[in-house]
């Protein structure tokens, strides 16, 4: 009693803060963020992502371990973004499974986000065939049908490839087999126009340039393509070694 206490300034909360910055020194972030994983806290959801902040790829994946450790809503922004990366992509799709329905809706959303770089979109698909659900097979097909870019499409159908198990529903199957001849129809028309184009070249020597040529490599690929979605879109109703067979028959 009577004795007085000099602080000096110090914050433990104001320490703590400085050291998640991006201002701060590697090896204390490092430190901060193997704390964060150790022994949590109340402040976690907020420090954690804080430490992205112009993290170089060790921190990233020590900030991926953190959030896996022990999933919270708040982090799915970050955890989608990290699908991006080939070091943190199974990591931050292991914490959204954990999450369930809130990161499934969140998924969903990246999947109708124009805006989201292709590349990052392009992993979406597989991400959500990791919830390994009716729910997850219903989204892909969803998308399926609606997605423009051939990319994103091709990831689609090599996600549901993983949902075999959900495949048995007739209305799927259904939407699955209207899959199919969209994509068959598409490979006829590419077909179509690579043949009238070698017929033209020998009537037209116009049409026997290195731009023609190169214009009949691009349709044989984008035929080629497109027998190749319908393939695997058909090997959905069927066990995965049968693919190959299937190929060869449309060949």
């Amino acid at each position: 009693p009577g004795r007085r206490i000099i602080t000096f300034g110090f914050s433990p909360e104001a320490e703590v803060r400085a050291g998640c910055r991006a201002s701060a020194d590697e090896e204390t972030r490092m430190a901060f963020t193997r704390a964060l994983r150790l022994a949590g806290g109340a402040r976690t959801p907020e420090l954690l992502p804080s430490l992205l902040e112009q993290a170089t790829p060790a921190l990233e994946l020590e900030v991926a371990r953190a959030m896996a450790r022990q999933p919270m809503a708040a982090y799915v922004p970050h955890l989608i973004q990290m699908l991006d990366s080939r070091q943190l992509r199974n990591i931050a799709r292991t914490a959204l499974v954990e999450l369930g329905a809130p990161a499934l809706d969140a998924l969903r959303a990246a999947l109708q986000d124009g805006g989201l770089p292709r590349r990052l979109r392009a992993h979406v698909p597989r991400s959500i065939s990791r919830f390994d659900s009716p729910a997850a097979t219903d989204l892909l097909i969803d998308w399926l049908e609606q997605e423009a870019d051939g990319r994103v499409r091709f990831k689609v159908i090599r996600g549901l490839g993983q949902l075999r198990a959900h495949m048995g529903d007739p209305q799927r199957l259904a939407r699955v087999a209207a899959a199919v001849r969209g994509n068959l129809g598409q490979a006829l028309h590419y077909m179509s126009l690579r043949l009238d184009l070698m017929r033209g070249r020998t009537r037209e020597p116009a049409f026997d340039t290195p731009g023609g040529r190169l214009l009949l490599a691009a349709l044989a690929d984008k035929e080629a393509y497109a027998i190749d979605r319908a393939v695997r879109l058909i090997g959905l109703r069927h066990s995965g070694d049968t693919i190959l067979n299937i190929r060869q028959a449309l060949a």
